[in-house]
C-alpha cells in the first residue's frame, strides 16, 4: 500500500484521528506516514492536516502572518499613544509640566493672564472648549509636554 506523509497543524498538542476511525495519534508538527486512503480523507481538512512536504511553506506562511499581526499590534499601540498624547491636557508652563485637565474656568483665566496668552473667554463658551484653546496656546508658546514629563 502507498503511504503519504502528513502533518497535524491544529492548535492542540496532539490529534487523534476520529474522521477515518483509524484512531491514529498525530503530534502537532511531526510528519506521520499513513495509508494513502486515510491521508486523503484527512487532507480534506486543510486547516488541520497538510502534506509533510508542504510543512516548510506552511511554517513560512505562519511566521509571516504572526509578524504581520505583531506589526499591526505595534501600529495600534502607537496610534493609541499618539491619540492619548493629543487628548492629554498636560502642558509645559515655564520649566514645569502641569495638567490643566481639571482646572476650573477661574483657574484657566488666571493661567491665561499669568502666561499672557491673550485669550478671551466667550460668553457662552464651555470650560472644555476654553481648556482646549489654552492647551493649544501653551503648546504653541512653550512646545508640547514631552511624554508628560519635564
Amino acid at each position: 500500500m502507498n503511504k503519504i506523509s502528513i502533518m497535524y497543524i491544529g492548535s492542540k498538542d496532539k490529534k487523534r484521528d476520529t474522521v477515518t476511525g483509524s484512531r491514529l495519534v498525530f503530534p502537532r508538527g511531526i510528519a506521520v506516514d499513513v495509508e494513502s486512503a486515510i491521508a486523503l480523507q484527512l487532507l480534506e481538512f486543510p486547516t488541520v492536516f497538510i502534506k509533510a512536504d508542504e510543512a516548510k511553506d506552511f511554517a513560512e506562511k505562519q511566521a509571516a502572518e504572526v509578524e504581520a499581526q505583531e506589526l499591526q499590534k505595534l501600529a495600534e499601540i502607537e496610534r493609541l499613544a499618539m491619540e492619548a498624547k493629543a487628548n492629554s491636557f498636560e502642558v509645559k508652563v515655564g520649566d514645569q509640566v502641569i495638567d490643566i485637565g481639571k482646572y476650573t474656568s477661574a483657574q484657566l483665566l488666571t493661567l491665561i493672564e499669568s502666561e499672557e496668552l491673550g485669550i478671551q473667554k466667550g460668553a457662552q463658551e464651555k470650560v472644555d472648549e476654553l481648556r482646549a484653546r489654552v492647551r493649544e496656546a501653551l503648546n504653541t508658546k512653550s512646545g508640547p509636554a514631552v511624554d508628560g514629563k519635564s
